[in-house]
């Protein structure tokens, strides 16, 4: 399964791709499908910010400390 999560505020200059709802089962691309690939090589001090996904499970478990993960998405 695959999630999209957009930019996730890394686009600077261009506007934001928000994150998508649901939940792919598989994906394909092709290569003229692609607009824009850009790679970032990260120290590790900023390779300790949490994506928007971790965020996101963080959030989750303030809420309702009890669940795990694993319940969270089997839901």
């Amino acid at each position: 399964m695959l999630r999209d999560y957009g930019t996730e505020g890394r686009k600077i200059q261009n506007p934001q791709i928000p994150p998508s709802r649901g939940i792919q089962l598989r994906m394909s691309i092709r290569e003229r499908e692609i607009k824009d690939l850009e790679l970032i090589y990260l120290s590790s001090n900023e390779r300790e910010f949490p994506s928007l996904s971790q965020r996101l499970i963080h959030a989750a478990n303030q809420i309702n400390p009890r669940r795990s993960y694993r319940d969270m998405a089997a839901n």
